[in-house]
C-alpha cells in the first residue's frame, strides 16, 4: 500500500497546475503562435513576444515542477526494488518501477524539447546542499538516450489496461514520437505500427474514445483547464485564445473544428448558454458544470491513435513509401469528414 501511495505521488505531480497547463499546453501554444495570449500575466506575455527573461517565474515554475515529478519518480525507482514483502512480487515491483520510468521519460522529453541540454538526474535528491542541487547540464543526446531506455523498460514490463494508468502501449506510443523527433524513421514507423497493429482503421475510434494514455481527473481532484481557456461568460479567464492562423488552418467540413474550438458568433452551448461567442475559445476542456464552474474532469490526452497514424504516415513518406503514407493520411481525413 505504501508503494502504491508513493507511485500515486508521481502521477499526482503531473496534475500540478504549472506542469499541466503551462508545461504541457500553454507555453508551447503561445510560443508557436498556435494560440495568442489574451491574459494579464506578464510572464506568459514574454512567451508571446519571444522575449523570455531569466527572471520569468512561469518559466522557472515549469522547469522546477517537471523536476519535482522526476524526483518523485526517482524515489520510486530506487526504493521499490528493495521492499521486502512476500505479497509484493517482483513482477509487481517491476510494474511500479516501469510506470515511474515512463513518467520520468515523459518529463525529460518535454524538458529537452523546451530547453535542449538539461541536467540528467537519475537518483533521488534529498538534500539542498549546493554540491547536490547545483549540477551541470547534460547534452540533449544523453537525455534522449535515457528517455529511450526508460520507455523501453516500461514497454517490456507493463501490460495494457486503463488509459489513465501507464501501459505498454503508452510507452510504445511515446517511443514512436521520440524516434520521429530524432528523425529515426524506421523505429518511428515500427513503434507506431506495433501499437496500431495490422489492418488498423482509425474510423473505428471516435474522437472521445481515441486515447492511449492521458492524465485523468475526478470531480474531487479536478483541473482548471476550462478556467484558463474559456471566456468570462463560461466562468473562465480566457488567457489563451486560438490564433487566427490556427483557426484558418481547418478545411471546410473538418469535423475536428467543432470538437476543438468555437469561433465568434457561434452558439455557446458548451457551457449551457444559448448565446453567441464574443471571442474564439478552446472547447477541448469543456467541463462546464451548470454553465459556469466546472469540476475539471477533462483528461489531458498525452497520446492517441490518430497521432500514431500520422507518425506512421510521415515515417513512410520519409522512407519513400508515398502510397502507404497517403493511405494513412486519407484514413485520418475520412474520420474528419474530409
Amino acid at each position: 500500500k505504501t508503494a502504491d501511495a508513493l507511485l500515486n505521488g508521481v502521477y499526482d505531480g503531473l496534475q500540478d497546475g504549472t506542469v499541466l497547463f503551462d508545461g504541457f499546453l500553454a507555453l508551447a501554444q503561445i510560443y508557436s503562435d498556435e494560440a495568442i495570449f489574451t491574459g494579464t500575466f506578464p510572464t506568459r506575455f514574454e512567451f508571446a513576444t519571444l522575449n523570455v527573461q531569466t527572471s520569468n517565474g512561469t518559466n522557472a515554475g515549469v522547469f522546477s515542477d517537471f523536476y519535482d515529478v522526476i524526483n518523485r519518480a526517482n524515489n520510486v525507482i530506487e526504493l521499490i526494488p528493495a521492499v521486502q514483502d512476500e505479497a509484493f512480487s517482483d513482477a509487481d515491483k517491476n510494474s511500479s518501477v516501469a510506470q515511474a520510468r515512463f513518467l520520468r521519460a515523459l518529463c525529460y522529453f518535454y524538458l529537452t524539447n523546451y530547453y535542449g541540454d538539461v541536467p540528467l538526474i537519475l537518483t533521488p535528491t534529498r538534500s539542498v546542499a549546493p554540491d547536490v542541487i547545483n549540477v551541470p547540464n547534460d547534452p540533449q543526446s544523453a537525455i534522449y538516450d535515457q528517455v529511450i531506455a526508460d520507455l523501453t523498460f516500461a514497454e517490456q514490463n507493463l501490460g495494457n489496461g486503463d488509459v489513465f494508468t501507464v501501459t505498454s502501449s503508452a510507452a510504445t506510443a511515446l517511443l514512436s514520437r521520440v524516434y520521429l523527433y530524432l528523425e529515426d524513421w524506421n523505429n518511428a514507423l515500427s513503434s507506431a505500427t506495433t501499437v496500431l497493429g495490422t489492418g488498423f482503421d482509425l474510423n473505428s475510434f471516435p474522437y472521445l474514445a481515441d486515447q492511449i494514455y492521458g492524465i485523468g481527473f475526478t470531480g474531487a481532484d479536478g483541473n482548471v483547464l476550462n478556467f484558463w481557456y474559456s471566456p468570462a461568460e463560461c466562468g473562465g479567464r480566457h488567457d489563451v485564445e486560438p490564433s487566427p492562423k490556427f483557426l484558418a488552418s481547418y478545411e471546410a467540413g473538418d469535423l475536428r473544428k467543432a470538437a476543438s474550438v468555437l469561433e465568434v458568433g457561434e452558439v455557446m452551448t458548451a457551457c449551457g448558454l444559448a448565446d453567441t461567442a464574443l471571442v474564439p475559445f478552446v472547447l477541448k476542456y469543456d467541463d462546464f458544470a451548470s454553465g459556469i464552474s466546472g469540476t475539471g474532469t477533462d483528461p489531458l490526452i498525452i497520446s492517441r491513435h490518430a497521432e500514431l497514424v500520422l507518425i506512421a504516415a510521415e515515417a513512410q513518406a520519409r522512407l519513400g513509401n508515398f502510397n502507404k503514407a497517403r493511405g494513412r493520411v486519407n484514413q485520418e481525413r475520412k474520420r474528419d469528414g474530409l
